[in-house]
């Protein structure tokens, strides 16, 4: 597939693929979130776990519009 991309098409995918396994680690961060509860203390841990949650789904919306940005350019025809 990268071959017949032009080269700012190709760093863009090489780009949104970092950027989605960034995005799955973190998933798998949110998902040991539990354990940071000892850490945190019972006092900031809502704040906390809610935050994480948000920067999380941020994320994911980020990384989903870059897809669908990325596969509309891919589908233009080259002029």
């Amino acid at each position: 597939m990268f071959k017949l991309l032009n080269s700012k098409m190709h760093q863009e995918a090489v780009t949104l693929l970092v950027s989605t396994i960034v995005f799955v680690m973190l998933c798998i961060n949110v998902a040991f979130l539990p354990e940071l509860h000892a850490y945190a203390g019972y006092e900031y841990w809502p704040v906390l776990k809610a935050t994480v949650e948000w920067v999380r789904n941020l994320c994911g919306i980020v990384v989903l519009f870059r897809w669908y940005d990325f596969i509309v350019k891919a589908k233009r025809p080259l002029c």
